[in-house]
C-alpha cells in the first residue's frame, strides 16, 4: 500500500511542507534505492514529477493516513505566492504506515528512517535542485559533473544560489 508508505515519510519527517518538497523527498529516497512503488517521474516545472504520488496522496488523505493544513507561504519564481499544503500523519495511522514499511523495506527501516529524516531538513529549493540534478544524471547518462550543473543551471536559474548544498546533498547520499 503506496499510501502507507508516504504516509511513513511524512511520520519520520514530522510535518512535510507542500507537495513539492514531498514529491522531491520521495523521487530522491526511490533514486537511493527504495522502492516506494512509483516509475512515472517525469522533469516537470519545480523537478521530477510523479502523477501517480499526486494521486496517492489523494487516497491517503481520503483513507485517513494523512491530514492536510496550509502550509508557509512561499514566492515562486514567476513572483507569484504559493500556499503549499502541509501534510502530518494522524496518531492512529502511524502503527500502519510503520508495519507497512516494515514489510515492505524489510531489515532496512533504519536506514529509510534516517534518509528521511536528512532529506525533512532539506530546504524544499535544494531538494529541488537535487532531485532535479539526480534526474538529469540518471543511470545510463554519461555526463561530466561540470556538464551536468551547466544543465541543471540553465532549467533551474532562479535557484543557482542553491546549487552549492545540492552538490553537497547529493554526494551525501546513496543514489543508485
Amino acid at each position: 500500500m503506496r499510501e502507507a508508505l508516504v504516509a511513513r515519510v511524512v511520520d519520520i519527517a514530522g510535518v512535510v511542507d507542500g507537495r513539492v518538497k514531498l514529491q522531491k523527498m520521495v523521487y530522491l529516497l526511490q533514486r537511493c534505492g527504495f522502492d516506494l512503488g512509483f516509475d512515472d517521474f517525469r522533469l516537470y516545472h519545480y523537478g521530477p514529477f510523479s502523477a501517480d504520488l499526486a494521486d496517492v496522496l489523494d487516497s491517503a488523505k481520503q483513507y485517513g493516513l494523512l491530514s492536510e493544513m496550509p502550509g508557509k507561504p512561499w514566492v515562486a519564481a514567476d513572483g507569484t505566492e504559493v500556499t503549499p499544503r502541509s501534510y502530518q500523519v494522524p496518531g492512529d495511522a502511524r502503527d500502519i504506515a510503520e508495519r507497512v514499511t516494515a514489510r515492505r523495506l524489510p531489515g532496512r527501516a533504519g536506514e529509510f528512517a534516517g534518509l528521511v529524516g536528512r532529506l525533512a531538513k532539506c530546504d524544499r529549493r535544494v531538494l529541488e535542485v537535487a532531485a532535479t540534478a539526480a534526474y538529469v544524471r540518471r543511470p545510463e547518462q554519461s555526463l561530466t559533473d561540470g556538464s551536468l550543473w551547466r544543465q541543471v543551471r540553465q532549467v533551474k536559474p532562479k535557484l543557482t544560489s542553491s546549487v552549492t548544498k545540492a552538490k553537497g546533498l547529493l554526494a551525501e547520499l546513496p543514489l543508485q
